[in-house]
């Protein structure tokens, strides 16, 4: 089973997934993921208590050179790729059957993904996680964002949406919720 997240940025899709890989007897795991974005070092992935996210010292990405992206795209060795912010991402076309995968990606990736699975005849659920703008201005602000950065992602929220298929999840709650929304669904 492969269940596909999407969500604008700060709604708190990785944290989630983190979580929920982190439990015990977890089945999940994430899918090879590459990227020729350059390694970004500390990355929000944990919330303290008081649902803050918390810095730590890990990424989720092979990291490649734009030729090498291109050459691994070009043997058709992703399942979907994706230009964001000038970088290219890809998740690897490699699923074992026998395993179950949270897959976090952009709208545009979320539609890719979903033609692989069906051509691959691979079993697939979809997420939506919504959360406002102004929850997601609140989280950027309360951390390490730049202006900058939060004018960016800003930009991009409203392209956003669920598909039709899509589970929605409220984002703007508490993370215990939204947590327990979500293991109710992929399980």
């Amino acid at each position: 089973m492969i269940v596909i997240i999407t969500a604008p940025s700060w709604a708190g899709k990785t944290t989630l997934v983190d979580h929920l890989l982190k439990e015990k007897g977890s089945k999940w795991k994430k899918p090879i993921n590459f990227t020729t974005r350059q390694p970004r070092g500390l990355k929000a992935s944990n919330v303290d208590e008081n649902g803050d996210y918390v810095e730590s010292e890990r990424d989720d990405y092979v990291f490649l050179t734009q030729s090498q992206f291109l050459a691994k795209r070009s043997n058709g060795d992703f399942a979907e790729t994706t230009d964001y912010n000038g970088n290219l991402y890809g998740v690897s076309k490699f699923f074992d059957r026998n395993e179950n995968y949270l897959v976090i990606l952009e709208p545009n990736g979320r539609d890719e993904l979903q033609r692989f699975c069906r051509n691959e005849k691979l079993p697939f659920r979809k997420v939506f996680i919504d959360i406002s703008r102004e929850t997601a201005i609140e989280r950027m602000t309360k951390r390490w964002a730049s202006k900058e950065d939060i004018k960016q992602r800003i930009a991009t929220h409203s392209s956003f949406e669920p598909d039709a298929t899509s589970l929605i999840v409220d984002g703007n709650g508490s993370f215990e919720d939204v947590l327990e929304e979500l293991k109710i669904f992929i399980n």
